[in-house]
């Protein structure tokens, strides 16, 4: 059997994971045109696409190195250019997004170091948490944007715990990986 580092062929999981990329593009034109149901239902298709792919790896026996990688850029693509959207036609403050364009910045740049040395981080509870929560988010924001409500009670604290969640769990990673910025093993 081969190592993961060998298998670098693209696999029908990672066509579902770079086919959640190309879905962003939909998502977020159509989100710029104020058509929130279509919109709404490719991210829902894209986040389902989500526990497919790794699904499909695990079971097909294919996990690869590359489909790793690119599941990680294709969530990030996803949410953060379904939140930049969103912010763009005034659901979200942009204090909002830059904290977790901020975050995902810091967390890459770790992951890439780590990458170099050959040490492979996975992501946490919080991360996870923290992506359940934005997750949740979008979902409020899109049905606020069918109903024709920009905000609301329940936005509002979905907002702030994203926010809280997006700077513990960096905050986390960055303090349990600290060895690798500095270097060490």
């Amino acid at each position: 059997m081969r190592s993961e580092s060998q298998k670098l062929e693209i696999t029908l999981a990672t066509k579902i994971t770079i086919l959640r990329v190309l879905l962003t593009v939909p998502i977020v034109v159509l989100m710029s045109f104020g058509e929130f149901y279509i919109s709404f239902a490719l991210f829902i298709f894209a986040s389902v696409t989500d526990f497919l792919d790794g699904y499909l790896a695990r079971k097909m026996n294919e996990v690869t190195v590359l489909g790793k990688f690119i599941d990680q850029l294709a969530d990030k693509i996803l949410i953060t250019s379904t939140l930049i959207a969103f912010m763009d036609i005034g659901f979200l403050g942009s204090w909002f997004v830059i904290v977790t364009v901020v975050r995902d910045i810091i967390v890459n740049g770790i992951r890439m170091i780590a990458a170099e040395k050959g040490i492979v981080i996975a992501a946490d509870k919080l991360g996870k948490i923290k992506t359940v929560s934005q997750v949740v988010l979008i979902i409020v924001l899109f049905i606020h944007g069918i109903i024709n409500l920009q905000t609301s009670l329940v936005s509002t604290i979905l907002v702030w715990l994203s926010f809280l969640f997006t700077v513990i769990s960096g905050i986390n990673y960055t303090f349990r990986n600290i060895h690798v910025i500095k270097g060490a093993n």
